[in-house]
C-alpha cells in the first residue's frame, strides 16, 4: 500500500481546509479510551488503482516509513488538539454561555435546510461574566474559541452562496463546471485558419 500526500482542492471551496479533511484518507480509530490505531478509508479515490501513486507505508521490517510516520504524527497532534477543544467547550458549558443554535440554511434546494444539534456562544452572557469566570475560560483555552465562533457566525452567508454555486455547477456539463466556458475547440473552423505555406522552409 502507498500513501498519497495531496489534497483535491476542487472539492473544497473554503480558504482553510480543516485538519480532519487534510488527514483523509487516514484517521484515528479508538479501540479503547487509552488506545487508538491508524485506520484508512479504503474506498477513497486517492487509493484508486488507476490514479494511485505514492509512497510505501511500511518498510521491509514492517516498521512505519517516514511517510506513514508523518501521518501518525499529524493524527496524534489532531487528537491532542481535539482533547484541548473538548476541554475548552466543557469550560464554556460550565460558564453557562453556550446556547442551542437552531440554524436554517438556504443551500439551493426547494426548502431551507434545518440543522440540529448545534450550539453557539451567547455574547451577552459572555460579556456579563466576572473576572474570575473569564480567567477560568482563558486558562482552559476557551476564550479564543468563543470569540472565533462569534466572528465566524456570519460565514453562514458565504456557505449559502458556495452551496448555490455548487448546485448550479452540477447542472452544467463536466467541462463547463470546471472551466466555466463551453469547449472552444468545437467552435473553431480549422479550414479557415492560415498556417502559412506548408512547403515554406524557415
Amino acid at each position: 500500500m502507498s500513501f498519497p500526500v495531496r489534497w483535491v482542492p476542487s472539492r473544497w471551496r473554503g480558504a482553510h481546509v480543516p485538519a480532519y479533511l487534510r488527514a483523509h484518507p487516514f484517521y484515528l480509530a479508538e479501540r479503547d479510551p487509552d488506545r487508538h490505531v491508524v485506520a484508512v478509508d479504503e474506498s477513497a479515490e486517492e487509493l484508486g488503482a488507476d490514479a494511485y501513486t505514492g509512497e510505501a507505508l511500511f518498510d521491509e521490517t514492517d516498521e512505519p516509513t517516514p511517510a506513514l510516520q508523518r501521518v501518525i504524527d499529524f493524527l496524534g497532534a489532531l487528537a491532542r488538539s481535539r482533547v484541548q477543544t473538548d476541554r475548552a467547550c466543557q469550560a464554556l458549558e460550565e460558564a453557562g454561555v453556550l446556547v442551542e443554535w437552531p440554524l436554517s440554511l438556504n443551500l439551493g434546494k426547494e426548502k431551507p435546510q434545518r440543522l440540529g444539534g448545534l450550539y453557539r456562544v451567547n455574547e451577552p452572557r459572555l460579556n456579563a461574566l466576572d473576572a474570575a469566570d473569564l480567567q477560568r475560560l482563558r486558562d482552559a483555552g476557551a476564550l479564543g474559541i468563543a470569540y472565533a465562533q462569534l466572528l465566524s457566525a456570519d460565514q453562514r452567508r458565504r456557505l449559502e452562496a458556495l452551496a448555490k454555486a455548487r448546485s448550479r455547477e452540477q447542472k452544467l456539463p463536466e467541462a463547463d463546471a470546471v472551466f466555466g466556458e463551453p469547449d472552444l475547440e468545437q467552435q473553431i473552423d480549422w479550414d479557415q485558419l492560415d498556417f502559412g505555406d506548408e512547403g515554406e522552409s524557415s
